[in-house]
């Protein structure tokens, strides 16, 4: 690179971060979340639970005596349990009647490190209270209905064990659901294996995208399974983080309209106005979501609504631990070819698959770089140019894109959804 004028950009990585330059002609802009204002995140969590959206208040609700199942997210979210759980064994009339559900979905158990990350100080006196989810135990699940769309819908038996149910979630841009949190918590959250497969293998339709809602057959087939619970009462909390991960503003109360209100600050935060599209987008995966390969799909496809037809996305991505889910890259190396996997991923209903065309579509739009941890054969065999250093990426990024290539970073790639004005 013999341009002098260059801008150094520190990209985020792991724990550390990576020095990168790029010739200012090119550089487009460096997008984050909003930082928004700070106010005492305690008071708003107070002021939230105490005038709740459609519902009583939270220690209304948590007056009566009976068991009260809080379900939280795992570590593959942001979502600041730890620092809300205290609150909930203030407000509950009876402590010991509050359980905790992990809603792992389909990822694997939390392991000790990671139970501690997500409670906090509080593990050590609501440990004996804290269940795991299991989605590939179906002794552990009970079926609760069938969607609209067909998924046969089986929820964690301790669901329907309960008498009352808090859902503790995050809002956050999602490439798929539309948004995280609120409904999302039951299904992937605490469904079995075969829900989720069949839910997410509607994630090829169209109309299903980042911040859609609306005709997003993902989103919809997930509020149907919600109303399976048969009229069990549910009270939903709701944090939109900013872009240094302080609780920005908190909704509460009936689960799908205090998600709705949270959506709409969450677009506050999470979506980011760009004049134009760029020829290469710098998309970074931070913790915790830059987890394992699995997870990287979330930093492509917020990527994409800013880029050029042809242009070059670069992923950065530790993955400390690995690949994590690997069905649709094995899917993937049978079909061989992006136009294969677009052609034979209808008619598969394997978990994973969903991955696997969105990713085909991308493929097929531009070209895909990574910057990893991984074994670069693991990349390539899924169509993405493994690259060791970020600098050697950038390089032939714009080497490829033009002497006028735009280049556009994406410093939370994972929530952050660009918006072309």
């Amino acid at each position: 690179m013999m341009n002098k004028n260059l801008v150094s950009v520190d990209v985020p990585y792991g724990s550390s971060s990576i020095r990168a330059r790029v010739p200012e002609a090119n550089l487009a802009g460096v997008l984050h979340p909003r930082s928004m204002p700070v106010r005492d995140e305690q008071e708003l969590i107070r002021e939230s639970l105490a005038r709740p959206i459609a519902s009583p208040s939270l220690a209304e609700f948590l007056s009566s005596s009976g068991k009260t199942l809080v379900v939280v997210n795992d570590a593959t979210r942001p979502t600041p349990t730890a620092r809300v759980v205290p609150v909930l064994l203030e407000m509950a009339k009876c402590p010991e009647d509050l359980w905790f559900i992990v809603a792992t979905g389909a990822h694997g158990p939390p392991t000790s490190a990671e139970l501690a990350m997500i409670f906090g100080p509080s593990l050590s006196s609501i440990a004996p209270r804290v269940l795991i989810h299991h989605s590939r135990k179906p002794s552990e699940q009970a079926y609760v209905g069938t969607t609209s769309a067909g998924a046969h819908v089986s929820l964690d038996a301790a669901v329907l064990e309960a008498g009352r149910i808090v859902v503790l979630s995050s809002v956050e841009p999602h490439y798929f659901a539309g948004y995280t949190g609120g409904r999302k918590s039951f299904l992937p959250g605490l469904a079995a294996f075969e829900s989720i497969e069949q839910n997410h293998s509607l994630a090829l339709k169209p109309g299903v995208n980042p911040l859609a809602l609306s005709g997003n057959a993902v989103h919809e087939d997930m509020v149907e399974a919600a109303s399976f619970l048969g009229g069990k009462p549910v009270f939903s909390i709701n944090l939109v983080l900013d872009r240094d991960n302080r609780i920005y503003s908190t909704t509460s109360g009936d689960l799908h309209k205090s998600f709705i209100a949270a959506t709409k600050l969450a677009d506050e935060v999470f979506v980011i106005p760009v004049e134009a599209r760029a020829d290469v987008v710098v998309s970074v995966a931070r913790a915790p979501l830059d987890r394992d390969f699995y997870q990287i799909q979330k930093a492509l496809e917020h990527a994409l609504p800013a880029l050029t037809k042809g242009g070059v996305v670069i992923l950065v991505s530790k993955c400390p631990a690995g690949v994590g889910e690997d069905s649709y890259i094995r899917f993937i190396q049978r079909c061989g070819t992006p136009e294969v996997v677009l052609e034979r991923v209808s008619k598969e209903l394997n978990f994973g698959c969903h991955k696997a065309g969105r990713l085909a579509k991308a493929v097929l739009r531009g070209r895909i770089l990574a910057v990893t941890d991984l074994d670069p054969l693991i990349l390539k065999r899924v169509f993405i140019e493994p690259f060791s250093f970020l600098q050697a990426a950038i390089d032939n990024a714009l080497s490829s894109a033009g002497p006028d290539a735009r280049m556009l970073f994406l410093m939370n790639g994972s929530i952050t959804v660009p918006r072309v004005l």
